[in-house]
């Protein structure tokens, strides 16, 4: 029967752990010494370990014939499994996290081993106990039978009471370096006689993070769809990641502001099923190298495998890539929790198209200072302000804005037609298309992080999580509508809401107290666009920059 690749070379004795030097030192001696420890807590991250070193220290303490704390590799407790031996117990805390599954173990806990010279409790993902688990398990950990060996393992040791971490000798592992990793694969493929394309194998290092179970996954996954033959592409292939030639021409059309070319090869991605979470973690990898080859090329000469992908004069960006470092560092986290990843993509793509002086989102009127400050707790953590606000409306321009919102909230509702709203929703989408009309990106940006929550004949409802992005959309409601009209050919009458403005308009509607009477909209001045200009930026006076 086939065998995984982690389970076949999972370390048997201390010798051949991988990475955590350190820890086998310490435990080693330890066993040397008759030092051992009732208790040990094993925490790191995934795949570093920290279940094999567990087993490898319960089977030398009960090995027959150790030799300098290696087991002897002939008696029962080498050659059994784990699983058939009575006196190490493993136990999975994820699926036994109850106070039961704990009084059952600590109702055994006084039987002595039948075999070997401890009994071990192996206990898994320990963090998922219950806290009633951990406070039946407390006592036991204090004063343990002299027979007695807990082994805790845990990838989130923050999760365990500080009662239980005091009463365990912790070892913590670390991450395993990518050259360790790299050596080990490069000796399982001569074993397994896989042919590996230079490269391959420390690219394939990089995408494991440190985990040896992750790159020994990912090593058998391409060793199958390459039938033994790993190329490059193939690991980019299954790991949704792309070259570092098609990442060098990604750069160069961002930094020539190539908008057309730029949202071209991000809708190919998306046709090769490309991953955008891994395209901009190594997007900023293959950055922060072309930086590294500017300012100490000797370094980059030694780290660096696939050096002809940076052969460009690049220099003369060092500032704009620095930026864009920043910029995607700052986004990672958003991305990886957007419902669409795609989208998010492009924003973030569209952030780095922009010139630095222009990176920001731009107004042309804001919301007076006394607004600003009553929705700080909303605004903050949608927008953040660049710079204080110094033009305030005038009474005139806010009763003006008000009378347009109450007009348009009551027309929209008093033609509400659901069918059409779910249309339009599905139709939305189209909006993206803008994102490279450089009259209206910022626009199309502003309408992708909003809510359609309403439609009636010509007239929408918006809505914003925040008052103040609300604000900055109806005072560009003009410039929008125009916008929408180039996208779909259709003239709509617009308007948006706050979330906390929704929710009562909301159950006004539902309750059908209020009647709804089609009102006649009085030539209200409206902001247009400004085509000669070609440059929105020049509608806004004051700058703040736009989640």
């Amino acid at each position: 029967m086939y065998q995984s690749l982690y389970r076949k070379y999972r370390p048997k004795n201390f010798d051949e752990v991988i990475g955590q030097e350190s820890i086998v030192r310490t435990l080693k001696n330890a066993i040397l010494n008759d030092q051992l420890n009732h208790a040990y807590i094993f925490t790191g991250p995934r795949g570093t370990g920290k279940t094999s070193i567990a087993k490898i220290l319960a089977r030398t303490i009960n090995c027959e014939n150790p030799c300098n704390a290696i087991p002897c590799g002939e008696c029962v407790f080498c050659t059994e499994n784990s699983n058939q031996l009575t006196d190490i117990i493993e136990i999975d805390a994820a699926s036994n996290n109850g106070v039961d599954e704990i009084r059952e173990l600590k109702s055994k806990i006084n039987l002595v081993p039948t075999i070997g010279k401890y009994k071990i409790y192996i206990i898994d993902e320990v963090h998922m106990l219950t806290i009633g688990a951990f406070n039946a398990l407390l006592k036991t950990l204090e004063e343990p039978p002299q027979h007695i060996i807990f082994i805790l393992a845990t990838t989130e040791p923050q999760k365990i009471p500080v009662t239980i971490l005091s009463r365990c000798q912790r070892f913590d592992f670390k991450k395993i370096s990518s050259k360790k990793i790299e050596q080990h694969l490069k000796n399982i493929c001569e074993l397994e006689n896989i042919n590996v394309e230079q490269g391959a194998l420390e690219q394939l290092s990089i995408l494991s993070e440190g985990c040896m179970r992750d790159a020994l996954s990912i090593l058998e996954e391409a060793m199958a769809f390459s039938n033994k033959n790993i190329t490059l592409e193939s690991l980019h292939e299954i790991n949704g990641t792309i070259t570092n030639n098609e990442m060098k021409l990604f750069l160069l059309n961002i930094l020539e502001k190539k908008y057309e070319d730029v949202f071209e090869q991000i809708d190919l991605f998306n046709e090769m099923g490309k991953n955008y979470i891994k395209i901009a973690e190594e997007f900023i990898v293959f950055i922060k190298n072309i930086i590294l080859k500017i300012k100490v090329p000797k370094y980059f000469e030694k780290k660096v495998y696939d050096q002809e992908s940076f052969d460009y004069d690049f220099k003369k960006y060092e500032n704009e890539l620095l930026r864009y470092i920043k910029v995607l560092n700052s986004s990672i986290y958003n991305l990886k929790n957007a419902s669409n990843s795609k989208v998010e993509f492009e924003l973030i793509i569209l952030n780095l198209l922009e010139e630095e002086e222009k990176k920001e989102f731009i107004s042309n009127k804001v919301i007076n200072k006394k607004t600003i400050e009553k929705n700080e707790s909303n605004i903050s953590s949608n927008v953040t302000k660049k710079t204080e606000p110094v033009i305030s409306l005038s009474n005139e321009e806010i009763n003006k804005i008000e009378k347009i919102k109450k007009i348009r909230v009551n027309n929209t509702l008093c033609n509400f037609n659901k069918k059409q709203l779910l249309e339009f929703k599905n139709r939305i989408d189209e909006i993206r298309n803008e994102l490279i009309n450089p009259d209206f990106s910022k626009y199309a940006s502003l309408i992708l992080d909003s809510d359609l929550k309403a439609f009636g004949n010509e007239y929408m409802i918006f809505m914003f999580n925040d008052k103040h992005s609300s604000d900055l959309f109806n005072l560009n409601i003009g410039i929008i509508e125009n916008m929408f009209f180039d996208c779909y050919n259709e003239k709509f009458k617009i308007i948006s809401v706050s979330k906390d403005e929704w929710e009562l308009i909301k159950n006004d509607f539902n309750s059908k107290k209020k009647v709804y009477n089609f009102i006649e909209e009085d030539d209200i001045e409206l902001k247009k666009e400004k085509k000669e200009e070609n440059n929105i930026d020049s509608l806004f006076e004051n700058i703040i920059e736009y989640k």
